[in-house]
């Protein structure tokens, strides 16, 4: 478990860890093969991922956003919180690490939840809010790609 957090303070977190923090097997696997990789830290903790599974479950969300995916950790912690029914579009530029988290979904069993979108965000984001379908229609949203395109896909 990450002992880095930013969104808690120092004496909640060591509560927090004792008796509050829940990883499922499979989010363990997937942090674990991650922390092999040599861009490991743009993972989220897995306390981020726990919360936002939470607030998933709070909302009821059917339909969520991520902005950069990498190997997936946050994805699948948002879709093993959605119901059966649920969807992930998942915008990322990269092959190499999304095909990590394409297996990792496969083993979850999250693989017809998931909509992976290969190619800049800000072009992926553009389509969507083209589309009359997808208008409007996300319940929940989570942007964790390159810090600088923050703005840009905020805005859209």
């Amino acid at each position: 478990m990450s002992n880095q957090t930013d969104f808690m303070p120092d004496s909640f977190y060591s509560y927090y860890a004792g008796v509050g923090f829940r990883e499922p097997e499979i989010l363990r696997e997937l942090r674990e093969r991650t922390a092999e990789l040599p861009n490991a830290q743009m993972q989220i903790a897995p306390e981020q991922g726990q919360f936002m599974a939470l607030l998933v479950k709070l909302m009821r969300a059917h339909k969520t956003l991520e902005i950069g995916t990498f190997t997936g950790y946050s994805s699948l912690a948002v879709a093993l919180a959605l119901p059966v029914l649920g969807e992930v579009v998942c915008c990322d530029i990269s092959e190499e690490y999304t095909n990590i988290a394409r297996e990792f979904w496969e083993k979850a069993g999250v693989t017809e939840k998931m909509d992976l979108r290969i190619g800049p965000a800000v072009e992926t984001l553009d389509a969507l809010v083209l589309d009359p379908k997808q208008l409007g229609s996300f319940d929940f949203a989570f942007i964790d790609a390159d810090k600088i395109g923050y703005p840009d896909y905020y805005e859209r």
